[in-house]
Formats: structure tokens, sequence, C-alpha cells
């Protein structure tokens, strides 16, 4: 995800920390009718500066232009914030065309938040298999996440039977982009002969990587437990149910 969209969402997750404090209804102390109360205008004025939610009006206005002609960053951008609701009205058939056209336009960051809309929606029937071609478009752009989410479809049988050489296969080339969870996933393989062979030597070799790609300032490659450390996988071995993780940045 770029760093344009998580700002977004960061917004979003101050304004409602703000709301839930700000609520009446939320506290055993009533309000007072002197109490100043919080707007949506008030509270970008108050974090950004007098006059953000001018500015911010005008921040859409420049998105939407710029994604008509062609700018995929900036639809990408709109595609967060249809999605996360926080700036404009929530609209996530909005948000999944613009991922869209930006993935068709190149962005692999897109692709991948298109899968994760589909593949892991806040409501509604998930769509696995459309997700695992967002996934893989992703991947073949260099997005690390889609390569680790579509090993998972492979894995857990997302929409298919599982493919443990495909996930396996996938789960390498995440690794090898530096994403530690991929490499310690496959060590479990190895370790447990879900990857077809029991190989100690290879396991070794996949905790270690994990550890060089940032698993802990203490991690000991010789004893790095063999179970993902994502949020959204348990150690036995259910689907998951939550969102993709981020990178290791």
């Amino acid at each position: 995800m770029t760093f344009k969209a998580i700002w977004w969402v960061l917004i979003g997750v101050m304004l409602l920390s703000c709301q839930a404090t700000t609520d009446p209804s939320a506290s055993s102390i009533s309000q007072t009718p002197e109490e100043p109360q919080v707007t949506f205008g008030s509270f970008l004025d108050a974090v950004f500066g007098e006059g953000a939610e001018e500015a911010l009006s005008k921040r859409l206005e420049l998105l939407r232009e710029a994604c008509s002609d062609g700018v995929y960053e900036s639809c990408e951008e709109l595609g967060v914030l249809y999605e996360s609701g926080f700036v404009v009205e929530r609209d996530v058939e909005r948000a999944g065309e613009l991922f869209l056209i930006a993935c068709d336009g190149g962005l692999g960051s897109s692709c991948y938040l298109l899968g994760v809309l589909l593949g892991y929606p806040l409501a509604g029937t998930a769509d696995h298999k459309s997700a695992a071609t967002y996934y893989q478009r992703a991947c073949n752009e260099g997005v690390v996440e889609g390569c680790y989410s579509l090993a998972d479809f492979h894995y857990y049988g997302l929409g298919e039977t599982k493919n443990l050489p495909l996930a396996t296969e996938y789960y390498d080339t995440s690794c090898r982009k530096g994403l530690a969870d991929a490499c310690l996933r496959l060590a479990s393989l190895y370790s447990s002969g879900e990857a077809g062979v029991v190989d100690v030597v290879q396991a070794a070799r996949y905790r270690k990587m994990a550890c060089e790609f940032g698993l802990g300032a203490n991690c000991n490659p010789t004893n790095a437990e063999d179970v993902s450390v994502r949020p959204h996988t348990s150690q036995n071995e259910t689907a998951p149910t939550g969102l993709p993780p981020a990178s290791n940045d």
C-alpha cells in the first residue's frame, strides 16, 4: 500500500478516536451544553491547522481530476478513501472500480488491494478465486504481499483444493523478496514434511532467512518457531479470516 493510502487510513483512525472520546453516550459523565462539539472540520483544523477542511476538499477534487487523466496512484488513493468511508461516503463498489482502473494501468499495489477487497470483504461473501487472480497480477508486478496472499490461497485451498507445491513456490518467492513470515512458513513446511519431504537443512536455512529479514532483533535461527506469525493464521491451520498483513518494511 502506498504511503498516501496509509496516511488516509491514519486520518480515519484519529477521527474515530476523537469521536469516541467526545461521544456523550460513550461516557458516564454527561456533556454540558457549554462543551464544544467536535465536527469533522474542527477535527481537521485542530490536527492539521486552520483551513484543513477546505484543503481536503480541494485535495479530493484534484485526486478525481488526476485519476481521470490517468494518474493511477490518484485512483488508488481515491479507492482507499471510498473503501474506508472516513472522508467520503463509503462505497466499496466504487473503491473496487478505482482499484481496477489502477491495476489495469500497471499499479501492482492496486491489484493487491482489489484482491483484498474481494477476498476479505467486510460484508458479503468472499470471492477467493477472483481475489487470487489479482494477487497473481500484484505478484507479477513485484508486490510481495500479492505473492504471499497467493501462497495462502493455494496452501489453505481457498475456493479450490489445496496445492502445496504451488503454495511452497509462492512462499519461496515471497521469502526471497524479504518477507520474513514467508520464510518462517517455509521452515514449517520443510520441518513437518508438508513441502513433500522432511528437510531439516532447508528448514534451518529458511529460519535463518526469516531472522535476517526482520523476525526479531533477538531471533535465533536454531529455535525460531515453525509457525507463521501472521495475525489471520493459527497453529491448527484453519483458513484465514482476517486481512493480510502489512509488509516487514
